[in-house]
């Protein structure tokens, strides 16, 4: 996988875990007996934000390698992204509730026991160290080897240290820096150890997954430049780049609107469109990118949510066929639901 696509899902989870930011601010700021569990997480989850905002922008502009599915870098990715899929899914009891006396009741509930709690704040601390020792060049490309080669690396650099340390010792010479770099790499060592226990049978699947997959397109480069030829329109980069923009709780209240509540809960055949204009630089994207999000984190899965984003100042790209494209691409990448044998015909 190139870097520019590992980073797309990087920052498809990133949303995930601003989300999460946003839940744990309301419970702080709406149960005034939140406990301070929640105020550790929400400091927790704010760090490992920032580090994958700043991941995403180094894997597009800096790193030059590609990650193979047995990386060190994407085992730890896709552990990260199942402890946030699996946080949002328990926080969300806490985060959005229709029924006004069954919220107050569940906000006043906190999901974790102590020991839960202390686990995933520690967790969610590796994953930001080891998130922040690969934006470095020569630290992402150790990562971007196998588990068992950068294991094997960072155990020579610990040797290493640990003879500078006792060489330093004699001299009587601080060592505080070079302790300092040794507890940082023993972090790496230990999540990437724990990323290949933990995700083992995940990732045989992924393997299994990944070997069908070229046998029938001939590799991921191949599904790639089927994905491209579809369309070169990419609404979830435009997507992410508006969500980072979207101050805390903008326009929730727009989810509340009884319109908006009848259209998301009623017959689609009757009322299948909801539209809303303003002047322009009213807030009519940032409202749509609300929207998105609000309905991807939907209970039912096998519901494909597509969008586009138009921009007036890519007319040349934004040709009636492209759009389209752009919404079969999403349909395509939401459950792989496709004919590989028909699209391989049409290109």
């Amino acid at each position: 996988m190139d870097p520019f696509t590992l980073s797309t899902g990087v920052a498809g989870f990133l949303s995930l875990a601003l989300e999460i930011s946003k839940i744990l601010g309301a419970y702080i700021s709406d149960v005034k007996s939140a406990r301070k569990d929640s105020q550790g997480m929400i400091k927790e989850v704010d760090n490992l934000c920032h580090v994958l905002d700043q991941l995403v922008q180094f894997l597009r502009n800096d790193a030059k390698r590609n990650f193979e599915p047995t990386s060190a870098l994407r085992l730890v990715i896709n552990s990260c992204q199942e402890q946030i899929e699996d946080l949002y899914k328990r926080l969300g009891k806490i985060g959005r509730v229709q029924n006004k006396a069954v919220e107050i009741i569940e906000r006043m509930k906190w999901p974790f026991r102590k020991d839960e709690y202390q686990g995933i704040v520690a967790k969610l601390h590796r994953f930001t160290q080891t998130f922040q020792f690969s934006l470095q060049i020569s630290n992402c490309e150790i990562l971007s080897k196998s588990a068992s080669n950068v294991l094997s690396v960072l155990e020579d650099n610990q040797n290493k240290l640990r003879e500078s340390i006792s060489v330093m010792n004699q001299l009587h010479i601080a060592t505080d820096e070079i302790i300092n770099l040794q507890n940082k790499q023993m972090t790496v060592i230990s999540l990437v150890m724990e990323a290949v226990l933990a995700s083992s049978e995940t990732q045989d699947k992924i393997l299994y997954g990944v070997e069908n997959l070229n046998d029938k397109l001939d590799g991921s480069q191949k599904l790639q430049e089927l994905l491209r030829w579809i369309s070169p329109l990419e609404p979830q980069m435009r997507h992410y780049d508006i969500c980072a923009k979207r101050l805390k709780d903008t326009g929730t209240w727009f989810l509340e609107l009884e319109d908006f509540r009848k259209w998301r809960d009623g017959n689609k055949a009757e009322q299948s469109l909801f539209g809303c204009y303003a002047i322009p630089g009213a807030g009519k994207t940032v409202m749509s990118s609300l929207i998105i999000d609000y309905l991807s984190c939907g209970p039912d899965k096998s519901i494909c949510i597509a969008y586009v984003y138009c921009e007036y100042r890519d007319k040349e790209n934004q040709t009636a066929l492209n759009l389209v494209g752009a919404f079969l691409k999403q349909a395509i990448d939401s459950k792989r639901a496709y004919s590989q044998t028909v699209l391989l015909n049409l290109y």
